[in-house]
């Protein structure tokens, strides 16, 4: 898809140990992802972030590159392009139709959805948070699965 979209993909140490692992990055010369170089040792891992990195890319105003949070207001509008990426990753990776269809035939924890979508149960538990609100109280009601990332479980 990178390819695709012309995005460059490079990877550069970066910092793990402070949750950096990948970067988004549109320049006048282009887009470009940067992933962290331990990535490729966690595929799984590297497919999530990937995808929430593309996920700037198709949802991300074209005008955005590095933000700084000088505000409260530009805090505010890096949470909103953080959550529209993410929610992105997870539309891609995990479709509703899919995700709900595999709850059907009983895949039923956030470990079985992991393996069932090669993704981490980091990246299912924001599946869930992006789920509307009526299908986590079905969920719930229907006791198919425990919603643990839902909010209407809380």
């Amino acid at each position: 898809m990178a390819a695709t979209e012309g995005i460059l993909v490079e990877y550069v140490p970066l910092l793990p140990s402070k949750g950096l692992l990948g970067l988004y990055l549109r320049t006048p010369h282009g887009a470009a992802i940067v992933l962290d170089s331990s990535l490729p040792a966690n595929p799984r891992l590297e497919r999530c972030v990937m995808a929430e990195e593309l996920g700037h890319h198709f949802t991300v105003p074209v005008t955005s590159t590095f933000v700084a949070c000088t505000s409260a207001t530009a805090r505010t509008s890096y949470r909103r392009d953080e959550a529209r990426a993410l929610r992105w990753a997870c539309d891609h990776l995990m479709p509703l139709d899919q995700f709900l269809q595999a709850m059907r035939e009983g895949v039923s924890t956030v470990e079985e959805l992991a393996d069932y979508f090669y993704v981490t149960p980091w990246m299912v538990h924001a599946r869930f948070r992006f789920l509307p609100s009526h299908l986590c109280r079905c969920l719930l009601l229907c006791r198919e699965l425990t919603c643990l990332g839902c909010p209407e479980a809380a």
